[in-house]
């Protein structure tokens, strides 16, 4: 969740940046080292994801991990938007009671999500067990009977 939503918050303030540097027409906040810190930042949260994306679909099943990956980037950005970044300080209040609605419908998919793997992996480990149980049935009869495997 860190990269996430550094990478989101990095961004965010990037943008801001370059978008109020064009608009003024002044470009001196680049003389200090903090805008190249923040654009840094979120280079370095783009290839942390990378990282992370990679290694996580290489343990996971692609179908599982990327509505994962995407829906906690999700929400790492909502929760940065509204703490770091005081972006909806201004919102009507019915507006604010829809986006943390659709904030929890995101939380709530990722929580289906989750449980549906948790029961995919239990059903997967019942077959395997059953396929181990035949097998061994087969091999314990061969032996009895005397048959060569």
């Amino acid at each position: 969740g860190g990269a996430v939503a550094g990478q989101t918050y990095f961004l965010s303030s990037s943008a801001t940046l370059v978008h109020a540097n064009i608009a003024d027409g002044d470009w001196s906040a680049w003389l200090d080292w903090l805008p190249y810190a923040i654009v840094t930042g979120a280079i370095s949260c783009a290839l942390l994801n990378a990282v992370l994306m990679n290694k996580g679909l290489a343990e996971f099943e692609a179908i599982f991990f990327v509505p994962m990956f995407a829906g906690s980037a999700i929400v790492a950005a909502c929760v940065s938007a509204v703490v770091v970044l005081r972006e909806t300080t201004k919102l009507p209040y019915w507006r604010m009671a829809v986006y943390w609605a659709g904030v929890s419908l995101v939380v709530c998919g990722l929580g289906i999500l989750a449980w549906e793997a948790r029961q995919a992996q239990e059903r997967m480990s019942l077959k395997a067990d059953i396929v181990s149980l035949v097998i061994l049935s087969l091999v314990g009869k061969s032996m009895f009977f005397g048959i060569a495997t």
